[in-house]
């Protein structure tokens, strides 16, 4: 997964060019402007602090030392049972000699101007900790800039195919009319002679009678056109997935510190012990433990829960109250101060409410601690069944945003 580093408000430049812009925002960070992480999950990253962003001026002289602009990567595994291996991956570019784009100012202020190799990142700290010199540097010098090739590119020109149409032509047919035959009738005539006259006979004449000859007609035949069926290409459609909010959150033993609970330093508790007098809870160890939990809060007013349940179906009397209203937000190094962090009021019993303003524009990341009294069950008769199983979520405006993964279970003494 990849997270976007929050903009730097530090405005950065100098003497001869004036203040030129944020050092991260839009116009000089390279996009994508973010951190990503394999085999874990980014919780927060916080806002970049610088340790020497304006340049100093002594006898009429500028001067401007190394700066570092430094922030903070808060992130999970998704178990803590063996040791996890992670990859974080993070990258930048060198300041370019140019008044429009990414530049500084004109082309003497580039990287290249800069002797040696002065552009540094460095993983500092690790949970709190020294972790030595992890510097990774480069040398102006040695970037060979980029000599493009122009690759023409053929653009096809679509030539027309005419597609003739075969349009059939209906040819008459020829009807033949029947002509009637005459058939003559013959008359014969007795001519009475002494003596006899040899009469003519009159010898018909046979006319021929027309017979048609029939013409045949010629039918075309249709020549269909084959017409092309569109096949619909089935689409996929994506189903996103939930992603689950982390489970982070620590329930730990009496004394556990803010400080020990960031840099890991304490047993997970999972069991409170009671002891039982007449039917009743009688005492239980350790009689008061805490949950810590780490979320990040936006700009504007918010509204925090640590929400307290039972799953195992006994009565909200089971709740554990909170020990004499201990509900603390720490910055993300588990300092009492948070820059641009206000807390209005907060609300305690077995549930608590915090609500906060951030007046910044970015993200604040901080850390919640309750402290429980578990024996504030005593005097609660024996559950039934005996063994309580609580769940602790840490909700940010109606939203669940850590919890903790095993949960707690009151249970009686062996």
């Amino acid at each position: 997964m990849c997270f976007p580093v929050p903009n730097d408000p530090t405005q950065v430049g100098d003497d001869f060019n004036g203040p030129v812009g944020l050092a991260t925002g839009p116009t000089h960070m390279m996009n994508p402007k973010d951190v990503c992480i394999w085999g874990g999950f980014i919780d927060s990253i916080s806002v970049p602090v610088h340790d020497s962003a304006p340049c100093a001026v002594k006898h009429g002289v500028t001067s401007c030392n190394d700066d570092f602009a430094n922030f903070i990567i808060y992130y999970h595994v998704a178990s803590l049972a063996s040791d996890q291996k992670v990859m974080i991956a993070y990258g930048g570019h060198t300041a370019s000699g140019s008044t429009t784009g990414r530049g500084w100012g004109d082309a003497s202020v580039g990287s290249s101007f800069v002797s040696g190799g002065p552009y540094h990142f460095r993983w500092t700290s690790s949970d709190g900790s020294s972790i030595g010199n992890r510097d990774n540097q480069i040398q102006s010098g040695a970037l060979i800039p980029d000599t493009p090739t122009n690759t023409p590119t053929n653009t096809p020109t679509n030539t027309p195919t005419n597609t003739p149409t075969n349009t059939p032509t209906n040819t008459p047919t020829n009807t033949p009319t029947d002509t009637p035959t005459n058939t003559p009738t013959d008359t014969p005539t007795n001519t009475p002679t002494n003596t006899p006259t040899d009469t003519p006979t009159n010898t018909p004449t046979d006319t021929p009678t027309n017979t048609p000859t029939n013409t045949p007609t010629n039918t075309p035949t249709n020549t269909p056109t084959n017409t092309p069926t569109n096949t619909p290409t089935n689409t996929p459609t994506s189903t996103p997935t939930n992603t689950p909010p982390p489970a982070t959150g620590a329930i730990a033993p009496t004394a556990t510190t803010c400080s020990d609970f960031l840099a890991g330093n304490f047993v997970p508790l999972n069991q409170e012990l009671y002891g039982v007098k007449n039917g009743l809870i009688n005492n239980v160890s350790p009689g008061v433990f805490f949950y810590y939990s780490t979320l990040s809060v936006p700009p504007g007013d918010s509204t925090i829960q640590i929400a307290q349940s039972i799953t195992t179906g006994q009565g909200n009397n089971y709740l554990f109250d909170v020990q004499q209203g201990q509900a603390k937000v720490y910055s993300s190094t588990c300092g009492n101060q948070i820059p641009g962090l206000t807390v209005n009021s907060t609300t305690t019993n077995a549930q608590v409410t915090i609500t906060v303003t951030n007046s910044t524009l970015s993200s604040i990341p901080i850390i919640v601690g309750i402290k429980y009294s578990a024996s504030s069950v005593a005097g609660q008769p024996v559950p039934d069944p005996d063994t309580v199983h609580y769940h602790f979520d840490t909700v940010l405006n109606n939203v669940v945003v850590n919890s903790n993964q095993n949960g707690l279970d009151l249970a009686p003494k062996p």
